[in-house]
């Protein structure tokens, strides 16, 4: 595992399983061959030496704000704890790729297949629907940010929000079309809004357009929903867990690095089918839902913080490179 810097507190245990599970024999013979290999596609290229970045990273044009929120995360990893001279191939793409680091990966089937924290808990869009431009001396909004915004802002008793789902988001993805015309026809249990497609019957609902959805607009609801686009997942989970409602997952094909400490019923309300959805809040109780709510409010308040995070990408990287 690797070594903090002087003056902070580290706990070893901290994601270990899921760092054991990418670290095994075969994961490093995979990460190794992928470094003598030349770059493809959309990749994010940095070389730690002496802990710190030695090359100039290639910025993206298609993914610009990713590449330098990702190179922001790894450089606050390095103020923060001591990591083994290596090399990083972060995919910026959404679809994972063996041998790279991702934000997602399969459940199943990946190994080699490395997670990386997302960039948006470097650099958020969620305050003001839209990314601070970053650039070599500007700083993102981070994730204690992100988390004191909605803990400051989603006040609403759990009691009194709309006894409803919710999703906003695009339609990429055999779930989202389903959970779209699902709506249409059960608009007393079901909300939502598509963005930037067209489809009449939500435009005159004035449930579908090309801007933004503020996403304040969640806090309105009880039962926020997770579905994974088309051949990647989501990066929202972390929100929901900090918001005064119950998650429910739709999907559970993709993991991100802590997903696996979560589970069905006690941090969401898995539901595998859309049809379903009726049964699922017909069989909510508040008891259930604001045990949910609590756990959830302790896992985002004491475990996926921000500095946690940068160890877990530290204990990773020295695990790979020992």
């Amino acid at each position: 595992m690797g070594n903090i810097q002087s003056g902070t507190k580290v706990n070893f245990m901290l994601f270990e399983k899921i760092i054991k599970n990418q670290s095994d024999k075969e994961s490093i013979r995979i990460y190794n061959e992928e470094n003598e290999k030349p770059l493809r596609g959309e990749v994010l290229l940095i070389k730690i030496k002496n802990n710190k970045i030695v090359n100039t990273p290639r910025v993206s044009i298609h993914w610009k704000q990713r590449s330098i929120a990702w190179k922001v995360m790894i450089e606050d990893t390095l103020k923060n704890f001591s990591v083994s001279d290596c090399s990083i191939k972060i995919n910026l793409d959404d679809k994972p790729r063996k041998g790279h680091f991702n934000f997602c990966r399969p459940k199943n089937n990946n190994k080699g297949v490395f997670l990386i924290p997302n960039f948006r808990f470097t650099n958020d869009n969620l305050m003001n629907n839209y990314q601070v431009k970053l650039d070599n001396n500007c700083e993102g909004v981070k994730w204690e940010d992100t988390k004191s915004y909605i803990f400051k802002n989603d006040t609403l008793p759990f009691e009194d929000k709309k006894n409803k789902f919710f999703f906003a988001g695009n339609n990429a993805g055999d779930k989202r079309k389903k959970y779209f015309n699902y709506m249409l026809n059960n608009l007393n249990i079901c909300d939502g809004y598509l963005w930037n497609n067209e489809n009449l019957k939500l435009i005159s609902l004035n449930k579908c357009g090309k801007e933004y959805l503020p996403y304040s607009k969640h806090f309105e609801y009880k039962y926020p929903i997770l579905i994974d686009p088309q051949d990647a997942g989501t990066d929202r989970m972390r929100l929901l867990l900090s918001m005064n409602s119950v998650p429910i997952v739709c999907t559970e094909q993709f993991e991100e690095f802590y997903s696996y400490l979560l589970s069905d019923n006690e941090n969401y309300i898995s539901c595998t089918n859309i049809e379903q959805l009726k049964d699922v809040i017909n069989n909510r109780n508040i008891i259930s839902d604001k045990r949910i709510i609590q756990n959830n409010k302790e896992f985002v308040k004491n475990i996926l913080t921000y500095k946690n995070i940068l160890e877990y990408i530290a204990n990773l990287l020295n695990a790979l490179n020992k």
